[in-house]
């Protein structure tokens, strides 16, 4: 899904020459989830971290297994905070509560960092 979402945006990114980098081997973190609505957040987390990193800059995501689990982390190089953030981030944590997950966002040291918690259901 990582991947997915990464290759639907990627020609905005190439276009403002931003390296987008995805460590998610396929099938090896899963979760217990509805796909379509965890598609449509992660869609959402990307678009966004896409539109907030300046032209040249960097996004990194990973998908890992913690615990119990299912782990997203997308950091990126953070450019400047969009007004819209806070209203965002409500909507998308509520989005990852309703799934049984957590959403949080930080910002420090020029990176912004985005990390999604979801139910997990094992590797693949």
């Amino acid at each position: 899904l990582l991947a997915d979402v990464a290759t639907l945006l990627g020609h905005e990114g190439r276009t403002r020459q931003i390296a987008v980098a995805v460590d998610a081997p396929p099938g090896a973190v899963r979760t217990s989830c509805d796909p379509a609505r965890v598609g449509r957040l992660v869609l959402g987390i990307f678009a966004w971290a896409l539109a907030e990193t300046p032209d040249g800059g960097k996004i990194r995501a990973r998908a890992e297994a913690r615990g119990p689990s299912a782990t997203l982390a997308i950091e990126h190089v953070a450019g400047e905070p969009d007004p819209d953030l806070g209203y965002y981030m409500q909507v998308a944590a509520a989005g990852a509560r309703a799934l049984g997950g957590e959403l949080a966002q930080e910002r420090r040291d020029g990176l912004t960092r985005w990390t999604l918690a979801l139910p997990g259901s094992g590797p693949g």
